[in-house]
C-alpha cells in the first residue's frame, strides 16, 4: 500500500500484490484512514499474511522544509493508519515493524545517513521496553547493523 511508484516496483519484484488506496497521494493530504482500512481488509478479509503499508508525506514535508507538516504528517500517519490498524487488529496475532525507510532532515531539506528507530511490536508479547517512539529513545533501543535482519526478526515465529 503506497501512492509511490518506486515502492510499487519494489513491492512487485519481490511478489507483492498492489494495493491501490483513492485518495493515497504520497503528500500530507494524502489518504491515512484508507490506507489503514486496506491493510486491515487485506489481512482479515482478504486472506493476506503480510501487508506494507508506506506514508511519503513526511519525508516530503521534510524536502519542504516544513516541519509543521512533518509533525502533523507523523501524527496522521499514528491516529488513522497505525490506529485503524491496531483497533480492528484487537484479539488477533499479529506483528507490526515500523520504521522509516531513512532520515530526512527538515533543516537541511535533505536524506541523511545515520540509523533510525524501529518498534517490533507483537501482540502475543506483553512486556517491552516502555518507551515512546522517539529518534532518542530509539538510540536506547536494540540496535540492528543490517536492516535486512529486520525483516527476519519481523517474520520468525
Amino acid at each position: 500500500i503506497s501512492a509511490v511508484p518506486l515502492c510499487h516496483g519494489i513491492g512487485a519484484l519481490i511478489g507483492l500484490d498492489r494495493i491501490m488506496v483513492p485518495g493515497a497521494t504520497g503528500e500530507k493530504d494524502t489518504n491515512y484512514l484508507g490506507k489503514g482500512e486496506a491493510a486491515v481488509k487485506a489481512l482479515l478479509e482478504d486472506g493476506y499474511d503480510f501487508v506494507g503499508v508506506h506514508v511519503e508525506a513526511p519525508d516530503e514535508c521534510s524536502h519542504n522544509g516544513d516541519t509543521e507538516g512533518k509533525l502533523k504528517s507523523i501524527t496522521d500517519l499514528d491516529n488513522f493508519v497505525l490506529g485503524t490498524i491496531l483497533c480492528k487488529m484487537t484479539g488477533e496475532d499479529y506483528r507490526i515493524l515500523i520504521l522509516s525507510d531513512h532520515k530526512t532532515l527538515t533543516d537541511t531539506r535533505g536524506h541523511a545517513h545515520g540509523y533510525v528507530p524501529y518498534i517490533l511490536y507483537d501482540s502475543r508479547v506483553k512486556k517491552g521496553s516502555g518507551l515512546s517512539y522517539t529518534e532518542a529513545n530509539g538510540l536506547l533501543g536494540p540496535h540492528v547493523e543490517d536492516g535486512v535482519a529486520l525483516m527476519g526478526m519481523l517474520f520468525q515465529a
